[in-house]
Formats: C-alpha cells, sequence, structure tokens
C-alpha cells in the first residue's frame, strides 16, 4: 500500500478542480436562496395579515414560525445540491482510488444511498430490541481485500413508541459509522465489546475477564460463551483492538465504539453525531476538509488489515 499522504496528493488535482466547480456554485446559490425564501416568507405573512382578519400579534407569532422554516427548507435544498456534486464527482473517485490501492481489484464501490438491514441491529445484542423499529443510511462503501468483504457507511438505529391519543415519538438508538466485515474463524455465539459499559446486560450474556491490561482498560467485554469469546478475542487480535481504535479516534474525532461479533461476522459501531460526507451553503469545501473524509474511509477500510482478517483460522476462506 500507498503512503495515505502520496495517495491523497495523486488525487488532489482532480479534486482541487471539482472544489472549484462547488464553490462557485456555491457562492451562485447563495443570493437566490435568500431571495426565494423572502419572498415565499413575504408573501406567506401577507396573506395571514391580509386574509384571514386575525391580530398583529397572531400575525407577529405566524410570522416568527414561518419565517425560520421557509429559510431552512430553501437552505437545505441548495446545500443538497452542493452534497450531490461531491458526492458524484468526487467521493466515487477516492473510494476507488483507496481500493486499489489496498489490492483490490476493481477498488471500492460508493453509493449515496445505503439499505442496511435491520436483522443486523437486532441480532448483534448491542441494543435491546424494540417494536417498529427501522433503520436508516447513507454513503455506503463496499469492497472486498483479498478474502475479506467489508460495508461501510453512515446509519441510524431508531424506532417509534405511539400514546393514547395516537401520537407517534421517533427514538434514536444508535447513530454514526457502520462497518460489518467477514470474520477469519467460525463461532456460533455472540461476543460484544464496548468502549462504554451497556447500561444492560442481554439475557445469556456474562462478562469477560482477560489477561491483557490494556485491553480491559479499553473495553468491556460480554458473551455467550466464555470459551468461545477467549478464541475469538486471542492476545494478538487484543492488540491490534486497542491499536485500532486509538487509531480510529484520530481520524474521526469519536470515542464511543462497540462491537459485535455475531454470526461469523464482526460489526464494529462508532457512535457519532457528525453529519459526514456532506457540503455547506455557508461554507467552502476545502481540500482540508476532503482530507478528513479520505483520511476516515481510508482508516476505516484498513480496520481488515489493521485487525489482520486475511489470515484465515483452519478451515474458513
Amino acid at each position: 500500500m500507498s503512503d495515505i499522504n502520496s495517495l491523497f496528493s495523486s488525487q488532489s488535482p482532480a479534486v482541487e478542480q471539482v472544489l472549484s466547480e462547488i464553490e462557485a456554485t456555491r457562492r451562485a446559490s447563495l443570493f437566490p436562496c435568500f431571495a426565494w425564501a423572502t419572498v415565499v416568507s413575504v408573501a406567506s405573512c401577507l396573506f395571514t395579515f391580509l386574509f384571514t382578519g386575525i391580530d398583529t400579534i397572531s400575525v407577529i407569532t405566524v410570522v416568527a414560525i414561518i419565517c425560520p422554516v421557509v429559510f431552512w427548507c430553501f437552505i437545505s435544498y441548495y446545500r443538497d445540491k452542493l452534497s450531490a456534486i461531491y458526492k458524484a464527482d468526487v467521493l466515487p473517485n477516492l473510494v476507488k482510488a483507496i481500493g486499489l490501492d489496498m489490492g483490490s481489484e476493481q477498488g471500492f464501490q460508493y453509493e449515496t444511498n445505503c439499505d442496511v438491514p435491520v436483522s443486523n441491529f437486532r441480532d448483534c445484542c448491542l441494543f435491546p430490541v424494540h417494536s417498529d423499529d427501522f433503520t436508516e443510511g447513507e454513503d455506503l462503501i463496499t469492497g472486498k481485500i483479498d478474502k475479506t468483504d467489508f460495508k461501510f457507511c453512515e446509519a441510524s438505529y431508531q424506532y417509534d413508541t405511539e400514546d393514547s391519543d395516537g401520537d407517534k415519538t421517533q427514538h434514536t438508538v444508535f447513530e454514526g459509522l457502520y462497518f460489518d466485515a467477514d470474520f477469519n474463524k467460525y463461532f456460533q455465539g455472540v461476543t460484544l465489546l464496548c468502549t462504554v459499559p451497556l447500561g444492560w446486560v442481554p439475557k445469556n450474556f456474562s462478562k469477560v475477564e482477560l489477561e491483557n491490561a490494556d485491553f480491559c482498560k479499553q473495553f468491556t467485554v460480554y458473551s455467550t460463551d466464555q470459551v468461545e469469546a477467549r478464541y475469538i478475542l486471542s492476545t494478538a487480535l487484543q492488540e491490534r483492538l486497542v491499536n485500532m481504535v486509538k487509531t480510529l479516534k484520530n481520524a474521526s474525532g469519536e470515542k464511543k465504539f462497540s462491537i459485535s461479533f455475531f454470526n461469523s461476522r464482526m460489526l464494529l459501531l462508532v457512535s457519532s453525531g457528525t453529519n459526514h460526507f456532506e457540503a455547506s451553503l455557508f461554507k467552502q469545501l476545502k481540500i482540508e476538509r476532503v482530507r478528513q473524509d479520505f483520511q476516515l474511509i481510508y482508516t476505516m477500510a484498513d480496520v481488515i488489515n489493521e485487525l489482520n482478517l486475511n489470515t484465515r483460522i483452519w478451515t474458513k476462506q
């Protein structure tokens, strides 16, 4: 593999060209965004004042409600236009370049939309299972390094509740980075690793005590099978997991990591309130921001190498 800085530098000229186009579009969008938002807001207020017959205080209240909503809608519309350019003309090329550099024959693939199986969140045992639960995802990156396939995206896991009046409330259980990869050992149970201890212990799970002091400072471990947990978490893997978390913290700026080993796969979740891979209407998208996105994608994909997942154990191919 190439040095990450050298790899990004090789992509920079093409990226800079697209960024200049995005910046021109951003500046050209500022005036129509505010103009249309102002026109719609004023028209709504005049209609309310002239045709509803409500008093001045009520008109002011309506204005205070309508104007921010209208402005937000137009800002979102133009911001999404800028993000669409970034996601169509920059991210696919960067993702492919990372894949080729890591030895993937076709490079990695990028898609704006993502279908995250809700069953993965139910089966991983990291969260209580709720009725009326669902997932959302975007910015999907898929690929295969040697024998190991993976899927990486931004995802959320949510559920709805309904009160006696029929009003629904949406609850977010998880929001952040989602990384799903084939693991290099077969196993039957479920083993969980959390940098923040779970507030609940799933049924049939017990806490696992391991000998690596650095690992135990970093993770709390739960498993349905104590013997199998030690089989999965070899001494070498414990050391690699400690190093991986340090690297991911630097790349993502996040601190809460959860890992579930289930169905002979590894699911890594990084809790995050940041919406990555987006452009802004009020801030120029600079090469340094793109470098951060590149670093994050590279680091997440490199988890396969970091954890040595291509070294297959016994019959696992």
